[in-house]
Order: structure tokens, then C-alpha cells, then sequence
């Protein structure tokens, strides 16, 4: 049964914090809105808080969570019997691609027409991905629906109040997940996004767009970026094409005020009493061997860049190679696909790395910490599990990527945050979005992705709500080396692709001077990641909507 009721009798589950209780006034009766809330303010309690409001006055009946992988177990697993009322009487469906009979009859006990309650399903990113195929073509299997049958379904049948989680996922307009979300939502009753790192002015334009056509007021990706952003045509002589390169952006002060009027934003500094971050680079020395490989590589990178479309994926793919070598792999090719393979250990025993042994380091000077260690590669994860469970004893630390098991997924996660595991060995892209990693102090980026959202996002795991004490934040650094570009890029608040748009190749591979790097550090350790970004203008307005009217 509807429970109908007011303003002031809502009865939280758990108690708000100000911020919470002010954008739960804001945004609750909206049918679009977004929670532009910094990482760590519990943007998923308030999202909860307004779909149960939304509910109880009869305005849905169906809540549709879409997140990152793993990020929507944890809507289902903790998030919604934590914060959805007692009161509200759900039924709640995880959609996967492994369903099991289990599962599906959780789905269709969501189609049970005797039920008033309300209706839960969470799904994966990866859902909205599926091949042309697999995404609407009839199963064999008429009780197994394929998921663009069953969600075109569930649109058309309920009033579904739809929040996109981690709504950076759908920043790429051309893309087929964000194209197929923007395309359904529109059936959607009430519509959210979630977002901490609201990235450039290009990156929000789908966000919006899925919320409501009418906020930024383009349909037309080209009227946007044109709009908005300053573009140059720049010719590749080699290729004999024409190119736009972003020069700069413009007219943000009425962008700014057309996100503001449909979003709430607010940083953990202004609303939160967590304590400070901590920053430091410890330097790692080349084994000599190691050095020799990096330095022909680097050459031969540039001699490969002079013979191809010095495309900004091409760059990438050699910045990624050194990156191998640097902690500690050779990177294999297919001589004849140019196909990346499996790479190989430059060092026979993991303790003989220098990367590795500065790692171990670091742990023993903050010995007794809880400790989350972020690396790029499958290989670097492995080899680091193995090693600290070799040295601290089994089980010590545990692997948590993208081919980590998903039954074993859950226990990870718990397991550190009981203390059971003293070491979280994760990759920033699997393990960087939603979860919560609290129990962490210490935590080593023994390799950085060369994404800033996914560097911002993996930080903010262990600081956020719930974290008591002081979290320092180590990155391990060959200075001069490629380390020091990312980390230069990182503290310019900048994705490594944007830096080397335009730019000389000869340069990207350049030696950065020790004093150079000395400066780098001794900004970050000031400021951490310091710097003005597009989501930084939109804080400046902390509370962009009109206060609530007074009681």
C-alpha cells in the first residue's frame, strides 16, 4: 500500500547530514536532477531518500539503478537495506549476464501484479553494451528475456524513477551504451544522475542530455561542441587529413548556470569533516638492464611516431609500453598483428624489482595500516598479491580486477573492510568507482591509468564518509621518467590524452630534469591535486538552487 505523507513526517532511516537534508528538499518532487555531489557526501543515501519520497506520493512505482560493474551489487547488497525505509516494501532484482534460476525468479517477481510495493532492479553498464544480437533478439528461452527486451518492458509498464550512477560512463555520445540509455530515458517517470567528477564541458553534454533535451538545449552533439568549446583545423601531412584540435572553451559562465539550475553541488571540504589528505612521491631507481630497455624503447617509440598519424592513440599505445617497463615487464607484440601480448617479468623473483621493493618499503614505514595498492596491469595486480601474501602471510592480500571472479568480489570488499585482508591490490577501472574502501590509511599507486576521473574517483574510495583518521597517498616515481609526465599531468588536473593533443611527438618522450620534478613534487605535496576545472567553476556555486523556504 502508498504510504501518502508530508514534507515534515518523512521518516529517514538513516539520520541526513545538512547538505543531504537540503538536496533532499531540492530535488525530490523534480523529474529531473542531478546529484553532482563530491565523491565520499553520499550521494547514493539522498538518491535512495528521493526515490522512497517519489514512491510514498504515488508518483512511481519501479526504481532503476544503473552503475558500474560491482557498483550495482553494492546498491542491492548494502546501500538500499541500509537507507530505504522500513516502511517501504520492496522487492529487489540484481540483472546480470550469468542469471541463475535463482535470479530470474527475482525478475519476474517484479512483474507480480498482486504486489504494491516498490520495484528494484540494478544493472550493470555493461547491460546497455551487448551486441545488436544479444541485445533485443528473442531468446530460445521465453522466461529469459534478453535485457533490451526486458527493460523496453519495464519502461513502457511501470513508473520508473531511473538513477545513472557514476553518469561519467555515459559522457561519449557516440557510444552505444550512452546512446541506448539517453534513447530509453525518456520513457523514464523521474530521471538522475549521479556524478562526483562532472569532467570537461564536452563530458556533460550526454549527462544532461539524458536527464532532459531541454536543459542545455542542444540535440545536436556538433551545435554543442561548438558552442562551447574553441576548435582549430590542423592538417596531418602524413595522412593528408584535417583534424579539429580543442583550443580552449567559452560561454561557461551560461553553461554553468543551465547545469546549476537543474543540479546540487557540493564538495566534501564544505560539508564534511573528514580528515586531510597526505601526498608523497617516493623515488624508484632503474635497475641497469632496466634502464637500457627503457631508453631503446623510448627511441624507438619515436622513430614510430615519425612514421605514423601522430594520432593520439598511437601515443598512448607507447606511453603504455614504457609504462610496462617501467614496473618491471617487457611488453610483448605479435610481430605480425601488432597485437599486445602477454608481458613477461624482466625480474625472476618479484623481491629483486625495484619498484616492487620500494613498495614493500613504504608499507613497512606506516606498518599496521590498512593498505590499498593501485596498479595498471593484470600482470603488475598478480605479481603484487603474490608477493605480499608470500611475505605476510596467506590471504594477507587479495586481488581485486577485472577478471577477479565475482563470487569472490563481495567476500573481498568485506574482508578488508573487517580487517581480515590488510592489503586491497586493485586496478583503478575495476576497483576506482563506488565501492566503499574505508578501512584504508595508507594507499600506493604503484602504477597510475592515465585517466584524472580515474585517479579522483580510486582517492576518494578510502576518503569519504565513514573515514576517521588521516589518508596518505604515495606514488611511486622514476623521476624523469614517464612517471613524471603522468603525475605532471595529474597535478595539472589533466587525462594524459589531453596533453598530447597537438603537440610535438619529439616532445612527449623528453627527459623531465630532476629539479623539475622536485618542483612538480613539492606542489603536490602542498596541494595534492591542485587546479580549476570545469566541475571546480560549477562549486563556486556551492548551493546553486534557491534556498527551501523557511519552516
Amino acid at each position: 500500500m502508498v504510504r501518502i505523507i508530508k514534507t515534515a513526517d518523512y521518516e529517514f532511516k538513516t539520520k541526513p547530514l545538512i547538505h543531504q537534508g537540503k538536496v533532499f528538499e531540492i530535488a525530490r518532487d523534480r523529474e529531473e536532477f542531478g546529484y553532482l555531489m563530491d565523491m565520499g557526501t553520499g550521494k547514493t543515501k539522498s538518491t535512495i531518500d528521493d526515490a522512497a519520497w517519489n514512491y510514498a506520493n504515488g508518483r512511481i512505482n519501479f526504481f532503476l539503478v544503473s552503475a558500474p560493474n560491482d557498483v550495482h551489487r553494492e546498491w542491492a547488497r548494502k546501500e538500499i537495506p541500509k537507507h530505504l525505509p522500513d516502511w517501504v516494501e520492496r522487492r529487489v532484482c540484481v540483472w546480470s549476464s550469468t542469471m541463475k534460476k535463482a535470479d530470474w525468479e527475482d525478475y519476474w517477481s517484479l512483474w507480480d501484479t498482486e504486489f504494491t510495493g516498490l520495484r528494484i532492479l540494478v544493472v550493470n553498464f555493461e547491460a546497455f553494451s551487448a551486441q545488436v544480437q544479444y541485445w533485443k533478439t528473442a531468446s530460445k528461452d521465453k522466461k529469459k528475456p534478453r535485457f533490451g527486451t526486458a527493460i523496453t518492458q519495464i519502461l513502457n509498464a511501470f513508473n520508473v524513477f531511473w538513477a545513472v550512477d557514476e553518469s561519467i560512463f555515459i559522457k561519449t555520445p557516440g557510444a552505444t551504451r550512452t546512446k541506448r540509455i539517453i534513447n530509453l530515458g525518456g520513457k523514464a517517470k523521474v530521471r538522475r544522475i549521479l556524478n562526483g567528477t562532472l569532467g570537461d564541458p564536452l563530458e556533460t553534454y550526454a549527462q544532461f542530455l539524458f536527464l532532459n533535451p531541454s536543459i542545455l538545449g542542444y540535440t545536436n552533439y556538433f551545435s554543442y561542441k561548438h558552442r562551447y568549446a574553441e576548435w582549430e583545423t590542423e592538417r596531418n601531412w602524413k595522412s593528408g587529413k584535417n583534424y579539429e584540435v580543442l583550443k580552449g572553451w567559452r560561454h561557461l559562465d551560461e553553461l554553468q548556470g543551465k547545469i546549476n539550475a537543474n543540479s546540487f553541488r557540493v564538495l566534501k571540504k564544505d560539508c564534511l569533516d573528514l580528515p586531510q589528505k597526505l601526498y608523497k612521491r617516493r623515488p624508484v631507481s632503474f635497475d641497469k638492464e632496466q634502464k637500457r630497455i627503457y631508453e631503446k624503447l623510448k627511441q624507438r617509440s619515436i622513430l614510430e611516431l615519425k612514421r605514423e598519424d601522430t594520432t593520439v592513440a598511437n601515443v598512448l599505445v607507447k606511453y603504455l609500453r614504457l609504462q610496462q617497463v617501467i614496473g618491471g615487464w617487457l611488453p610483448n607484440v605479435d610481430a605480425v598483428t601488432g597485437e599486445a601480448l602477454d608481458s613477461t617479468p624482466m625480474f625472476e623473483n618479484a623481491k629483486d624489482n625495484p619498484r616492487i621493493k620500494v613498495m614493500i618499503d613504504v608499507i613497512e614505514q606506516n606498518k599496521g595500516q590498512s593498505c590499498i595498492i593501485w596498479a595498471r596491469f593484470r600482470a603488475e595486480i598478480e605479481a603484487i598479491t603474490a608477493h605480499l601474501n608470500k611475505k605476510y602471510g596467506k590471504d594477507a592480500a587479495r586481488a581485486f580486477y577485472g577478471g577477479t571472479p565475482k563470487a569472490d568480489r563481495e567476500d573481498i570488499i568485506d574482508g578488508f573492510q573487517s580487517g581480515k585482508y590488510t592489503f586491497f591490490v586493485g586496478q583503478q577501472h575495476s576497483g576506482g568507482f563506488g565501492l566503499n574502501l574505508t578501512a584504508a590509511t595508507l594507499v600506493i599507486y604503484y602504477s597510475n591509468d592515465f585517466s584524472l576521473i580515474a585517479r579522483m574517483q580510486s582517492e576518494d574510495r578510502c576518503h569519504r564518509i565513514g573515514q576517521h583518521n588521516p589518508v596518505l597517498y604515495v606514488d611511486l616515481e622514476v623521476q624523469g621518467s614517464l612517471d613524471t609526465r603522468i603525475l605532471a599531468a595529474l597535478l595539472s588536473k589533466k587525462s594524459l590524452a589531453d596533453l598530447v593533443v597537438g603537440d610535438d611527438p619529439s616532445t612527449w618522450f623528453g627527459e623531465v630534469t630532476e629539479a623539475q620534478s622536485m618542483v612538480l613534487g613539492a606542489i603536490g605535496d602542498a596541494l595534492g591535486m591542485a587546479g580549476m576545472t570545469f566541475a571546480d567553476r560549477v562549486s563556486s556555486n556551492r548551493y546553486p538552487m534557491n534556498s527551501p523556504p523557511e519552516k
